[in-house]
């Protein structure tokens, strides 16, 4: 099954801007996944076993190390990309 999840990333701490980056290059080298970006969130589109466990290792990780506020949308019937339709 494929799902796209829109997550948001708010470290809660002055000169986040690199731990940002961080995370999202890390998401960005997983393969058999999209990942699209832009100024308030970034798009990651596969499939679901592969997605929740992505979410699950960098979530953890980013909560081991800083305080943050991740938001988090999952979806299996918003899929703008038309590949996976």
């Amino acid at each position: 099954m494929i799902v796209m999840a829109e997550l948001s990333l708010y470290p809660l701490h002055e000169g986040y801007g690199a731990e940002i980056l961080q995370f999202i290059e890390k998401i960005q080298s997983v393969s058999g996944i999209s990942v699209e970006t832009n100024a308030m969130s970034t798009l990651i589109t596969g499939e679901y076993d592969e997605i929740m466990r992505l979410l699950n290792k960098e979530i953890k990780a980013v909560f081991s190390a800083l305080k943050a506020v991740i938001i988090l949308k999952i979806s299996n019937g918003c899929l703008v990309n038309e590949q996976y339709e």
